[in-house]
């Protein structure tokens, strides 16, 4: 279970790593600074936010995969 408390940089980290699934890239977006130790920060960042990224997928899915696959309601 994922923890709800992240700051505002981690929740925009989770989500750029969910959408692109580069973890540096993520985070220069999240507005970590690009120098030298960014790697190793963002590989830290990966396995912290583990739990997040993983209902970040979930949710994704499970919003996207009905319209995807053309689901539609028939009710």
């Amino acid at each position: 279970m994922a923890k709800t408390d992240l700051t505002n940089q981690r929740q925009v980290f989770v989500e750029e790593y969910v959408r692109s699934g580069d973890h540096l890239e993520a985070a220069k977006k999240a507005g970590y600074k690009d120098t030298h130790t960014l790697r190793n920060q963002a590989c830290k960042l990966r396995r912290e936010c583990a739990d997040e990224i993983t209902d970040e997928l979930h949710r994704n899915f499970a919003e996207i995969a009905p319209r995807a696959l053309n689901i539609t309601n028939l009710q």
